[in-house]
């Protein structure tokens, strides 16, 4: 992952993936700036959908538009796509966003990387728990597992490679942090990343309605809980009680 405060590529292309599936590639750095232009395009293309347009997924820097290429042609979508070219100043409609407070247990079992992380950047484990818990992390987007978001803003003193050998399980909420990337996961899944700690909350909850919590362009903040207050909370999760703590704040456009 590689973030960028300035993107001067503002070069739309679109790569043919597939038979059925149109990449729009909006620019080729990771930016704030490039996030803003993304999720603009893609609430647009999402509230403006043509007959044969299936799904429309964005990413960092780009956004997949699956179609039917028996309902919609090759050249018909490319130029629904150009509609919203020039867009990415439209307010879309999370013009509030979410900062959303994540309990997170850094102790013992929880966080067994956590000696890993601070080692590497020559701080203690603590110092690397208070950085952790002092800033936000911009969500670009969902996707690979079920309700996953990709976590922009890691401080640079916290940047830490892959673990060589990668786990075959790590739990539903663990809190990891991979090269400048974070991430909580919403189901049981493998990973090389550096598991420090787990929350008791369910970012992919089956139970409900709409399952997934996060959303494009929310911002998390998470704060330490002990191994105790884990086991309240996840029973209060468990029982449909808990609340996730949600701040609305103006955009940063």
């Amino acid at each position: 992952m590689h973030e960028d405060q300035n993107n001067n590529d503002n070069k739309v292309r679109y790569l043919n993936v597939g038979d059925s599936c149109i990449l729009m590639m909006l620019g080729n750095k990771i930016s704030k700036a490039m996030h803003q232009c993304v999720k603009s395009c893609y609430y647009y293309l999402n509230n403006h959908k043509v007959t044969g347009i299936l799904e429309v997924v964005p990413a960092y820097c780009s956004i997949a538009i699956y179609y039917d290429p028996l309902m919609i042609t090759q050249h018909e979508v490319v130029k629904w796509l150009r509609k919203c070219e020039n867009k990415s100043h439209i307010k879309t409609e999370n013009e509030k966003v979410r900062r959303l407070h994540i309990p997170v247990c850094f102790e013992g079992q929880f966080g067994p990387d956590l000696k890993r992380v601070a080692e590497f950047n020559g701080i203690s484990e603590e110092k690397v728990v208070e950085i952790f818990c002092a800033h936000d992390y911009l969500n670009y987007f969902i996707g690979f597992m079920p309700g996953k978001p990709y976590l922009g803003g890691l401080p640079n003193v916290l940047e830490t490679p892959r673990l060589d050998i990668p786990r075959f399980r790590l739990p539903s909420g663990t809190v990891a942090i991979y090269g400048k990337q974070v991430a909580i996961f919403g189901i049981q899944q493998p990973s090389g990343a550096n598991c420090i700690g787990r929350s008791p909350i369910l970012i992919y909850d089956t139970r409900k309605k709409d399952p997934i919590l996060l959303r494009m362009g929310d911002m998390l903040r998470f704060f330490p809980i002990s191994q105790e207050e884990f086991q309240e909370i996840s029973q209060e999760v468990e029982a449909m009680e808990y609340k996730v703590l949600i701040e609305f704040m103006e955009e940063d456009r």
